[in-house]
């Protein structure tokens, strides 16, 4: 019988003297035999031998102690069988309660070498630890052995084991069993803290796959407290956990085979830990919404803690907040991005990389990798971020519309579960937003359905749901829609019927803009049918009345089940039909149908036959084919006038202008038919004839009634308008018809003088001016085409063939002719960029034209007889003409056609094909234009066209690359030498001038040395404000002289030292941030404070200075008085906040005054402070003496008074905005410094001087008499009724003081 059986024969008796016996007997290496036995009893042997062991307090402690550490030793070497191990824990879980402190301690000792070895993998084994950690703070006292040997309190020695075991290194397999420990142990917040931050160190250290459930733990823990600390460590590991990956994966070949497809689900599962823990725990929640706010630099916004956002959003409480706070940090991170791109100084300072777009695109690609609940939260983002900014025109705006843009079609892309729901959200927003916020949703719109071909996908009845709101829509957001859908149509023969079943429908509405839409539709819906040769059975039937609705739908269904040719010829002859019936609609209606069927006739010329019939159907109406009539249209058809209101029901010049179009669709060598011949002699007899038209015979003259106020008059206008309108069709149609033959071109200028006749009426009878505000102000379209208008550009200013050389002549002599094409050519141009324009075609047009203009600008093209000075005509230069319409022209370009801005630059052959490089190209056309600007200066007289001029190079300078540093220098240097050694007297050329060097100066220089410069040189224009003060002028920018120091130069300077103030207060929130950063060494952190430290305050040091020299500047009154005091109250507000980022260091123990920041303090106080005060006295000195002569101005002439009082007021009420809030600025100022004096030991208000005279208010008295002198004047106009008497009580006088 074996010992183990013995002692269990003992136990059965119950024989305790024998058992005491028995375990006096043994000795440790038969106990140890016993424990280690595989018998059955083997864990109630154990149990006896403890209870035996612990009854004898003499021989048997040794060996009561050896029997517990051997439990405990086999419990973490896991060998032990399931139950035997729970009976062996739960026994002893009771049995510590019992045991000695110093076994305690001994036990502690044991579980610390095992954490630090990683063999404490059990739970149930670290489920003694714990509870040997709570017997011992039970403990009133506790004698450590360990260090200085001492007597402390359990609780004093639990903490000390604690910061013993959080102090020691921990194997990594040891942390998640450790964190479910610390949870069941009682902890004051020093202890959970100190825990917390080490369990938070080893997630770097622990196996990437046991992350979720050591953040589960954590997340548990933080009931206990410390909510913020746990939120930013995990989110902080998480950041950073692919670039630990990638360290690691140098030397670990396990982890290098750790893929992103296997990481990212572990990320969503983690994310899905702390969403439940924060739907079980608010407080957690507005933890993580303040980390989220504090966390404002754009770097510590990641994608993880994008996606940990918007998987928040879910939760009902949180969403609002967490959009807001993620919308306002994105648009931060932009308008960061802005400001370091203007700046040059600040850029070169501050480094912040612009990741939110990638960070974005992360969230949307690991969405499909196990981050499923981020996909709701990061569409919603996309289109928060749309919404938001629709109708801001900033850049950053603008990017943050296309971030969100870039969501949606990403979202749509990955995504086919929320293809649908985006959809159905674009849809809506285009159906219930106004037309000028709509366009950006269009455009996302036309990318989805150009991805519906790749992505088979059931939304069809989303696109069905557009349809059938397309009718109410706008007419252009309409066009675009169908433009968009048009490939649909070609492909899915379902959805094109739907859609004519809805057109078809709308043809009938009482909408004139559905009407047009229908008619556009069904137009539109033509060109998807691609079979247009089987219609010659059916052209005969177009002619019969339209069928019924319900026929109207047969023809459709008949389409949709056979796809049969004979179907298609009948959908198609219905359209044709339908849109016959629209020829009796509206004159709007009547424009959209006469410009598609001329599109028809072009795309499908077997129907150009049936197409003419019509037109010629319509144009007989108003055409008199007698040839001895005058005028040869009968203008009176095509008014109609409903309750004294004249409406244009027949758009005559858009029905001549497509009827002519049509006549000109022919091929070289085809044969003309008889129609078409009669269209060209009905065309010409209308020319010839209206060429002999007076302005009488229409029945309108100079003495005719246009006055927009009597029913005559607004129908003579409409008339007038409508005849315009006609000359200008024929004029093209002069010009074209023999390819601008001689004849034709002298009679288009006879053409165009009875069509400058018609605008000259419009222009007395005060309606619309000449030119272009013609077509702009009182709704004249231009009806000249851009092929025409680019032919005769070409013709004027070319050196074409020799077959245009004697038209040349002919319309160069009418420089009036000239400039008006020059007018309708720069109309055209604002008008590309429809879809129905062919931008290839336009894109030739403009290499032709823009190589015509530009050597004409440029002197290479000149004609006698257009250098002849035209005097009689009050309107624009023609070479201004030509300058801006080159710009105009550089602008399209630019903006619709960018690819081929290169081929444009090369086709000017400005540097003669020496480079191809875009940026030397640009910046060589810059340089013709400064070239332009010089001579203008030189000259003295062309300074519009200089201004004109500097608009282009402005535009230009926009184009160029941020890599074109030489081009810049150049531009920068060819500025400052014009700012300094040219006087210019014209102020909208100076303002041009100032502006662009402070541009240049701010993105490529250091802006603030010139704004001194310049402040130096406004001071020495504008003298100084005390009488006194001779000072010596030193003349560095020429430009700022006395007329033109103030308020040009000077308002441009104020606000380039608004804008420097902006910048500075916005690095001094990069160093608070930089400063309260948790994530950067502390090291780390001060090198950078101390360097931007470096930047900040001579920057500072040099706008005090700038204010300084504008302040000693007297001023004139009246003109630029408000922007220089704001601009130094702007200033002391800059510095209080610098002052409140010194008390903040000071106040975590960081603190320290510079010798730059005292300098800093010194100048302001010693130097700009008592200037200011010298102003303010100045100012009200010279109010005083405005004040008294406006009272000699009224004795002399008593009229005045009324305008003379309300001036003087408005100057009182306007100084007592402005001076009270400099004042209370410099105040404030100086309180803070007080309180930042009083803890840094440092006398920073011994350079502030208190002043004499600090009660800046308004003289009551002086106001007082002003407002009494309007009411004796009121009153000696008009009697005072009882009932406007007052109570006979004075005026309240407003006083302000300090």
């Amino acid at each position: 019988m074996n010992d183990c059986s013995v002692l269990l024969k003992h136990f059965a008796k119950g024989d305790d003297k024998e058992l005491l016996k028995f375990a006096r007997c043994v000795n440790e290496h038969q106990l140890y035999e016993i424990i280690n036995s595989q018998h059955p009893q083997a864990c109630e042997a154990m149990q006896t031998i403890i209870r035996v062991l612990s009854m004898d307090k003499n021989e048997g402690s040794e060996k009561y102690n050896f029997v517990i550490k051997h439990c405990i030793s086999l419990i973490s070497e896991e060998q032990l069988p399931q139950k035997v191990l729970v009976g062996i824990v739960g026994y002893l879980l009771v049995e510590i309660n019992l045991m000695s402190t110093s076994l305690l301690l001994d036990l502690c000792g044991i579980f610390t070498e095992a954490i630090k070895s990683g063999v404490c993998r059990n739970e149930k084994y670290l489920e003694l630890f714990a509870k040997v950690l709570c017997v011992i703070s039970l403990k009133e006292e506790v004698f450590c052995k360990e260090g200085n040997e001492s007597i402390m309190p359990g609780p004093q020695c639990k903490a000390y084991i604690l910061n013993k075991v959080c102090s020691g290194r921990w194997h990594p397999n040891c942390v998640v069993p450790m964190a479910s420990m610390f949870r069941g142990i009682e902890m004051n917040q020093e202890e959970l803290h100190f825990i917390i931050e080490k369990m938070i160190r080893m997630l770097p250290s622990i196996n990437i796959l046991e992350l979720p459930p050591l953040v589960y733990q954590l997340l548990l823990m933080s009931n206990q407290g410390f909510k913020r600390t746990i939120i930013a460590g995990i989110i902080s590991y998480m950041t950073n956990v692919n670039i630990q990956i990638r360290k690691d994966s140098d030397v670990s070949n396990e982890i290098a085979g750790f893929s992103d497809h296997l990481l990212q689900p572990l990320k969503g599962t983690i994310i899905l830990h702390i969403t439940y823990a924060i739907k079980q725990d608010q407080d957690l929640g507005k933890e993580f919404l303040k980390y989220l706010k504090v966390k404002e630099n754009p770097n510590n916004l990641s994608s993880f803690t994008l996606a940990l956002s918007l998987a928040i959003t879910r939760i009902s409480r949180f969403r609002d907040t967490v959009f807001d706070i993620l919308k306002s940090n994105i648009i931060k991170a932009y308008r960061d991005s802005e400001r370091l791109v203007s700046c040059r100084w600040l850029r070169d300072s501050v480094h912040i990389p612009l990741t939110i777009e990638k960070f974005a695109l992360d969230v949307i690609e690991n969405s499909s990798l196990g981050w499923d609940q981020v996909t709701q939260g990061i569409m919603e983002l996309g289109f928060i971020l749309i919404d938001g900014f629709l109708s801001k025109t900033q850049w950053a705006s603008s990017q943050v519309r296309y971030l969100g843009t870039t969501i949606i079609l990403r979202c749509f892309k990955v995504h086919d579960i929320k293809r649908e729901e985006i959809m159905e959200q674009i849809i809506d927003r285009i159906i219930s937003r106004a037309t000028a916020v709509v366009t950006h949703y269009i455009s996302i719109f036309a990318s989805i359905v150009n991805l519906i071909n790749q992505y088979s996908i059931g939304i069809f009845s989303k696109l069905k749901q557009a349809i059938d709101h397309i009718t109410s829509l706008s007419f252009q957001t309409a066009k675009e829609i169908m433009f968009i859908l048009l490939p649909l149509f070609k492909a899915n023969f379902l959805l094109r019927d739907y859609a004519l079943s809805v057109l078809y429908k709308a043809v009938f509405s009482r909408s004139t803009e559905a009407r047009k839409i229908a008619a556009l539709g069904m137009i539109i819906l033509l060109k998807a049918y691609k079979d247009m040769k089987h219609y010659d059975g059916f052209l005969n039937q177009l002619s019969q009345p339209a069928v019924s609705c319900s026929q109207e739908f047969n023809l459709v269904n008949i389409h949709s089940q056979s796809g049969s040719n004979v179907s298609h010829k009948w959908v198609k002859s219905e359209i044709l039909r339908h849109l016959q019936r629209c020829l009796s609609y509206q004159a709007s209606v009547r424009e959209t149908v006469y410009k598609g069927f001329y599109y028809i006739a072009f795309a499908a010329p077997e129907l150009q036959h049936f197409v003419s019939k019509i037109l010629i159907k319509q144009f007989h109406k108003i055409y008199q084919s007698d040839s001895g009539l005058l005028p040869p249209l009968n203008f009176n058809t095509c008014l109609h006038t409903v309750n004294d209101e004249t409406y244009v029901v027949e758009p005559m010049p858009t029905l001549i202008h497509y009827l002519y179009r049509l006549y000109a669709i022919k091929k070289p060598n085809e044969e003309i038919n008889s129609s078409m011949k009669n269209i060209n002699l009905w065309l010409n007899s209308v020319v010839s004839r209206m060429i002999k038209c007076e302005i009488e015979d229409f029945q309108l003259d100079k003495s005719a009634d246009f006055s927009s106020a009597t029913i005559i008059g607004r129908r003579n206008l409409i008339l007038c308008r409508l005849i315009a309108q006609v000359y200008e069709v024929l004029i093209e149609i002069a010009l074209r018809r023999n390819d601008f033959a001689l004849a034709d071109c002298e009679e288009a200028i006879r053409l165009y003088e009875r069509y400058s006749q018609l605008t000259q009426i419009l222009q007395e009878s005060g309606n619309n001016p000449y030119g272009r505000s013609v077509k702009s102000k009182s709704g004249l379209d231009t009806m000249m085409s851009f092929d025409c208008i680019s032919m005769l550009v070409r013709i004027v200013f070319g050196n074409g063939s020799i077959n245009y050389r004697e038209s040349q002549q002919v319309l160069s002599q009418s420089i009036s002719f000239v400039k008006f094409s020059f007018i309708v050519l720069h109309d055209r141009l604002r008008e590309i960029g429809s879809h129905d324009v062919d931008l290839n075609e336009v894109f030739q047009h403009c290499r032709s034209i823009g190589r015509i203009i530009f050597k004409a600008i440029i002197g290479e093209t000149v004609h006698e007889a257009i250098s002849v000075n035209d005097d009689v005509i009050r309107n624009k230069s023609l070479s201004l003409l030509q300058l801006e319409t080159f710009g105009c022209l550089i602008n399209t370009i630019y903006e619709h056609l960018s690819n081929k801005i290169e081929i444009f630059l090369e086709d000017l052959d400005i540097l003669n094909g020496h480079t191809d490089d875009e940026n030397e190209m640009t910046y060589a056309l810059i340089t013709v234009f400064q070239k332009f600007v010089n001579s203008a200066l030189n000259t003295g007289t062309e300074f519009k066209m200089a201004h004109v001029a500097m608009t282009i190079i402005s535009s230009l300078l926009q184009h160029l690359s941020k890599s074109a540093h030489r081009q810049f220098q150049n531009h920068y240097e060819w500025l400052l030498a014009i700012c300094k050694h040219q006087v210019v007297d014209d102020l909208q050329l100076v303002k041009c001038f100032v502006d662009q060097l402070f541009t240049i100066s701010n993105q490529t220089k250091d802006i603030l040395e010139v704004l001194l410069t310049m402040s130096i040189d406004i001071h020495e224009q504008l003298g100084d404000v005390e009488e006194d003060v001779e000072i010596e002028k030193h003349n560095n920018f020429a430009i700022a002289t006395e007329y033109t120091a103030a308020p040009t130069v000077l308002i441009l300077v104020s606000s380039q030292i608004e804008t420097a103030l902006d910048n500075i207060d916005w690095l001094v929130c990069h160093l608070n941030s930089l400063i309260f950063d948790e994530n950067i060494d502390q090291a780390e952190s001060s090198r950078i404070y101390n360097q931007l430290e470096m930047t900040l305050y001579p920057k500072l040091t040099i706008v005090a200075q700038c204010l300084q020299e504008v302040m000693k500047s007297a001023i004139p009154t009246k003109t630029c008085t408000e922007c220089s005091i704001k601009g130094v109250t702007r200033f002391y507000c800059s510095m209080v906040f610098l002052v409140k980022h010194h008390i903040q260091l000071f106040a975590r123990k960081r603190g320290n005054i510079s010798e730059r920041f005292e300098n800093l303090v010194k100048v302001s106080g010693s130097q700009v402070t008592p200037k200011v005060y010298a102003m303010l006295t100045y100012l009200q000195a010279n109010r005083v003496v405005a004040e008294n002569a406006d009272d000699n101005k009224k004795k002399l002439k008593r009229k005045e008074k009324t305008n003379i009082s309300s001036s003087s007021c408005g100057n009182v009420l306007r100084e007592s905005r402005i001076i009270p809030s400099l004042v209370y600025a410099i105040e404030n100022y100086e309180a803070h410094l007080i309180r930042l004096e009083t803890k840094s030991k440092v006398k920073l208000m011994q350079y502030f001087k208190r002043s004499t005279s600090r009660d800046f208010k308004i003289h009551g008295a002086t106001l007082q008499t002003i407002i009494d002198d309007d009411s004796d004047d009121d009153a000696s106009k008009s009697p005072i009724k009882p009932s406007d008497k007052k109570d006979g009580n004075p005026r309240k006088k407003t006083k302000l003081k300090n």
